[in-house]
């Protein structure tokens, strides 16, 4: 009799043996298979990565290249308009400057930063600040033989020194290349003047983003 509960006793202990070792190779190979998905995931997320960065090179080289073709476009027109004197910036014969609207430089999150201080630049010039009312701000960048534009516009309207309000009015900003911002309120209809090529020309690119431009 206690031969047999010592054979018991050593067969459960077998089993129970049996059974940690089962559990101990099934949670090395539940790791080495995490470990396995891990280094699949990781390598799939960097092959994507290389893929977007370079379908981002591939669309920024088209891109330049349509600027190129366009920018070439330009010039050839530029010379067909060209006329004689053209050394007078006040004059009225000046020929137009020709200009294509392109897809903007700057991004979504860069466009409403710049247009929250253009806001701020038109509201300090207001007689009462705080009733001023916004609407139709839009954003366009102009391509013209020598460079590129991007323009900011909307409409305003705020109180007079009687405190009735005046009505829309049109505001225009130019955003520089190194983000500076010029411009104001009832620059809509003024045909600025451009030196291009030693010459200088009628430029009325920057009206075009109330007509043309994207809103935002």
């Amino acid at each position: 009799m206690k031969n047999a509960h010592g054979v018991a006793l050593h067969k459960l202990i077998v089993a129970i043996a049996l059974i940690a070792a089962a559990l101990m190779l099934f949670k090395y190979q539940s790791n080495k298979n995490q470990q396995l998905n891990a280094q699949i995931n990781a390598e799939n997320k960097r092959q994507a990565e290389v893929q977007h960065l370079a379908e981002i090179e591939k669309n920024k080289a088209d891109e330049d290249a349509r600027t190129r073709e366009a920018e070439a476009q330009l010039l050839d027109e530029m010379r067909l308009r060209s006329i004689g004197d053209q050394t007078d910036l006040t004059s009225t014969t000046l020929p137009l400057l020709p200009w294509k609207e392109i897809p903007p430089h700057l991004t979504k999150i860069e466009l409403s930063e710049l247009e929250k201080k253009t806001r701020g630049m038109v509201t300090s010039t207001l007689k009462d600040p705080e009733s001023a009312k916004f609407k139709d701000a839009k954003a366009i960048t102009v391509l013209y033989p020598g460079g590129r534009q991007t323009f900011l516009c909307g409409m305003v309207n705020a109180k007079n020194s009687f405190g009735g309000y005046t009505g829309f009015q049109p505001y225009i900003f130019h955003i520089g290349n190194d983000q500076q911002i010029d411009g104001g309120i009832g620059d809509k209809g003024f045909i600025a003047a451009k030196f291009v090529d030693q010459k200088w020309w009628k430029f009325d690119g920057d009206d075009a983003c109330f007509t043309q431009g994207t809103p935002f």
